[in-house]
């Protein structure tokens, strides 16, 4: 009964509504309401990230850290500005990239998804890991997001990722907003 009621209210506000508009029976407040959702939905559109091949690292027995990898490609110009995973993977899930050790030691960080304790990448020279705040991703351009690079840190592990498994992420971007892609554990 609640039902017909409510559907009745409805009936007789689009009618007295109908009344009141112009000439193609639209009122004015439906006219922008209609122009202001299809706006927003060409911006969400528009805001759209493309996620390829997103992929973790298998960890080693004594590893209590692991990465995120994948391409990510914005329609428009972007950030990626977080990511998380659920609690009982890790404690914590952040941005990082990998830099030249004389830019500023962060404490290391080896890329064989072992603790951070410093690698020389193959003859690059010593390189750490170090937080960053954001990831750009310029409209259009594929951002690779890959070992020794930018990628997204695992730390705290709860529990070990083992190769052939998948895990979701949910990766938060300025613009496009929050999306979850899931990601196989591969070996490296």
């Amino acid at each position: 009964m609640k039902r017909i009621l409510a559907l009745l209210g409805t009936l007789a506000i689009a009618a007295t509504l109908a009344a009141c508009g112009d000439d193609d029976g639209e009122t004015a407040d439906e006219s922008a309401t209609t122009a202001a959702a299809t706006e927003d939905t060409a911006a969400v559109d528009a805001a759209a990230v493309d996620v390829a091949d997103p992929w973790a690292r298998a960890m080693a027995p004594t590893a209590t850290t692991s990465a995120v990898y994948m391409t990510l490609t914005a329609a428009e110009d972007d950030r990626l500005v977080a990511a998380s995973v659920d609690v009982t993977i890790a404690d914590t899930v952040e941005l990082h990239e990998v830099v030249p050790a004389d830019g500023g030691d962060m404490g290391g960080g080896d890329m064989d998804g072992g603790d951070m304790d410093g690698g020389d990448m193959g003859g690059m020279g010593e390189m750490v890991m170090q937080e960053v705040e954001f990831i750009e991703l310029p409209a259009g351009e594929a951002v690779e997001l890959k070992p020794g690079g930018l990628h997204v840190m695992l730390l705290g592990m709860r529990r070990q990722l083992e190769a052939g498994e998948t895990i979701d992420v949910t990766l938060t971007f300025e613009k496009a907003g929050e999306t979850i892609v899931t990601a196989e554990v591969r070996e490296v």
